[in-house]
């Protein structure tokens, strides 16, 4: 048990110490989804966004489609799980709210780093 805490305490000490600076995420609250869209590899290459029900910038520097914040859905597994759970509440007309990192962006957009359905 010892050996694991000092483990962690030593990781711990590290991130501290390296001078890496954490990313923060802001979350927004929970809107429907305004719009999903996805585009083919022949347009704009293999990018999915989607935009929630709101004019608010919540707070960060991404760039929007319309008047609403784009947030951009990676090309990956999890990505993938994103795309069904953002489909899965417009259809359903279900709230989520999305996290983004401005600070990971595409040409100015920002990619969501997690999505919650709402109540």
């Amino acid at each position: 048990m010892a050996k694991t805490q000092t483990k962690i305490c030593t990781f711990a000490a590290g991130l501290l110490l390296s001078g890496t600076a954490l990313a923060t995420f802001a979350e927004t609250p929970a809107y429907s989804v305004y719009q999903l869209r996805s585009h083919s590899t022949n347009q704009g290459g293999s990018l999915d966004w989607f935009t929630l029900n709101t004019t608010s910038t919540f707070g960060t520097t991404c760039g929007g489609w319309g008047g609403r914040v784009v947030f951009i859905i990676q090309d990956d597994d999890k990505g993938k799980k994103i795309y069904s759970i953002v489909q899965a509440a417009l259809l359903s007309g279900r709230t989520i709210s999305a996290a983004i990192n401005d600070t990971k962006t595409s040409g100015g957009y920002c990619y969501v780093q997690y999505v919650t359905v709402g109540p």
